[in-house]
């Protein structure tokens, strides 16, 4: 997004924004960070099955877009962190502990560093990539719901005709 100025800004949500916006496209609210759903529809004739399985397309298209925006967060927070592990052993420091040191062992302890800094990413995604495993699931079920009211609607039209 560009401000006024022509600088882009990057915007980054939390799992806790994700799980609000998770909320107002199922229309569920958000309790203690867990959010629970129900799938369901009543439909009388073809036409009202026929807006319900829009509508459940329509919500599996908002939760892919919800994905996608998670995903770019994630890309977002990975860069950040593919900065910091370039970074190490790459200062002055670095160069006068090595001839203190060895070369080895700071080799050993710059891959500690890389390491760490490694564990450190995986913990910050961990929430998001549940985040998204979660919005899958949502999406299987809406599919689910969707393939059973078209095999009711199918049935029904094959003992009418």
């Amino acid at each position: 997004m560009l401000d006024g100025k022509g600088i882009k800004q990057i915007i980054m949500y939390t799992t806790q924004d994700y799980l609000l916006k998770l909320g107002t496209i199922l229309g569920q609210p958000v309790i203690n960070g867990i959010i629970s759903y129900e799938i369901s529809g009543h439909w009388d004739n073809d036409k009202e099955a026929c807006a319900l399985i829009a509508e459940f397309r329509l919500k599996q298209k908002e939760l892919s877009l919800l994905k996608k925006s998670i995903h770019a967060t994630i890309q977002e927070i990975s860069k950040s962190y593919i900065t910091q592990r370039i970074r190490v052993g790459k200062s002055v420091r670095s160069g006068f502990m090595r001839g203190l040191f060895g070369s080895r062992t700071i080799g050993r302890y710059n891959m500690l560093q890389r390491n760490g800094i490694t564990i450190h990413k995986d913990q910050a995604v961990r929430p998001y990539r549940q985040l998204i495993e979660n919005i899958d699931n949502i999406i299987l079920a809406y599919e689910k719901q969707k393939v059973a009211v078209e095999e009711k609607l199918l049935s029904d039209n094959k003992l009418r005709g």
